[in-house]
């Protein structure tokens, strides 16, 4: 069996890993696999060379703007000739901007097309003509074009039915894996001497991953004169806003930033 990842981008995120690695999965069991992403990002050139997994792009470099909808569009064509081309027995779709190019993909490509939900949209709940047009999008892909619908959580879930992706008794939850692999030991460490160490690990953007609600916990901790320390494992575009906003509570000198740590 033939398996095609769609994605937006191979530039290092949580999305991304799991779609690396479930690739690499399908080649150890014995299957073909390959990654079509809509942008040239790619930080897992090593790994996918190693498991022999072959990658395309489209090679798209704007974001998702009302204005750059048309060049979007543009792209459809090139991405129906790929996936011809790579002839998959089945397609699988993460994330947003694959979703544009990929309605009506099941009957173009001739097989199934399975969508895994990574995560709760923001648009989903915000208001205004460019959300809607966003959550428009996603129904019309999940509910016209995808053969089976996989959230990563309960509560992803939940929201997609929420917000009509899929209907009451569709869809089905697969965690996502933890990839374990060796390491040595170093200074990040707990132990009875000396502060309580909190351990945030992520990628570190604003929006989805509650950068501000690990700020207010450490406040509220140090407010109950509570001897603690936030150590953020990770980077990203908001760094520097999350430590903005940690000046701003009063804890900036309790959070220590380590960075991307493999």
């Amino acid at each position: 069996m033939h398996i095609l990842h769609l994605t937006a981008t191979l530039s290092f995120g949580g999305a991304q890993k799991i779609t690396v690695g479930l690739a690499e999965q399908a080649i150890a069991h014995g299957h073909e696999a390959s990654i079509l992403t809509v942008t040239s990002g790619n930080d897992f050139a090593e790994r996918l060379q190693e498991a022999d997994i072959s990658l395309h792009t489209l090679g798209y470099e704007g974001g998702f703007t009302p204005r750059n909808l048309l060049p979007i569009l543009r792209l459809r064509r090139e991405m129906v000739e790929r996936v011809h081309q790579i002839d998959p027995d089945v397609i699988h779709e993460h994330l947003f901007i694959p979703k544009i190019l990929a309605i009506g993909m099941s009957d173009i490509a001739g097989c199934p097309v399975v969508h895994t939900q990574h995560d709760s949209s923001p648009w989903w709940s915000r208001g205004g003509a460019y959300a809607y047009l966003q959550t428009l999008i996603e129904r019309l892909f999940s509910r016209r074009t995808v053969t089976h619908n996989v959230a990563v959580s309960g509560a992803v879930l939940e929201e997609m039915k929420d917000y009509g992706l899929v209907q009451e008794g569709e869809g089905t939850v697969i965690h996502n894996f933890t990839e374990i692999t060796p390491a040595e030991p170093d200074e990040i460490s707990v132990s009875a001497d000396g502060p309580l160490k909190l351990f945030m690990v992520t990628r570190l953007t604003w929006e989805k991953k509650g950068l501000d609600t690990a700020v207010d916990i450490l406040a509220r901790l140090r407010d109950e004169n509570e001897d603690v320390r936030l150590v953020v494992v990770g980077d990203g575009p908001d760094r520097k806003k999350m430590s903005a906003y940690a000046e701003q509570q009063g804890v900036g000198q309790d959070i220590e930033f380590r960075g991307y740590q493999e």
